[in-house]
């Protein structure tokens, strides 16, 4: 009796799964890689333009942080110096309460000093309602003050009648003048065009 015998020909393998590295990738859709796209832009403008602004700002700032006087734990004058000029450095100054500015940046005057070199001095009234500020080489000469009890500051808030502007604040003055007899208190305004100050109009 014979034996059937299996031919090679007709012997199948069984066949293999693919490896997990042999799967075809699925393909990302247009929106997918239009997200994708968008996220790696935003990111690579965080690493490069937001250094790249704060550094040109420091740069290119207008002015630069001169002193600051404390003039009690409500008030404080703010001093600062343009960073650009051509002639006479301008000086700014800005007064705070409670930490709020009571009014925009004004011109307290320009020096040809260097701004380190500038010695500052506070007034005040006793109840220190008024002050004001001078440069201690020209002591009697006012370079602001703000009478907190009128809401005054000058130079700034004055207000018209223009020609009369002067004769009012001097009357103002006049309140500070009174706690100082020793001095001889004018407004830098005032100052004639041929005294040297350290710092001026």
């Amino acid at each position: 009796m014979r034996i059937p015998v299996p031919s090679i020909l007709s012997f199948r393998c069984p066949r293999q799964k693919a490896m997990p590295s042999q799967v075809n990738p699925v393909p990302l859709s247009f929106g997918r890689r239009l997200v994708l796209g968008a996220v790696a832009t935003v990111l690579l403008i965080v690493l490069f333009a937001v250094p790249i602004v704060l550094l040109l700002s420091w740069v290119f700032k207008d002015a630069y942080h001169v002193h600051t006087i404390r003039v009690d734990d409500t008030y404080s004058i703010e001093l600062t110096a343009a960073a650009f000029w051509e002639v006479s450095q301008p000086v700014y100054f800005e007064i705070y309460k409670d930490g709020d500015s009571l009014q925009h940046r004004t011109a307290l005057g320009y020096t040809n000093e260097s701004t380190r070199d500038l010695d500052f001095e506070l007034l005040t009234t006793p109840d220190r309602s008024m002050f004001a500020i001078v440069e201690r080489s020209n002591p009697d000469v006012v370079l602001m003050f703000f009478d907190a009890e009128a809401g005054i500051v000058w130079p700034g808030n004055g207000g018209p009648p223009w020609d009369q502007h002067d004769a009012r604040m001097n009357r103002v003055l006049d309140r500070l003048r009174r706690h100082f007899p020793e001095r001889n208190l004018i407004l830098s305004a005032e100052v004639p065009g041929n005294r040297p100050l350290r710092i001026g109009t």
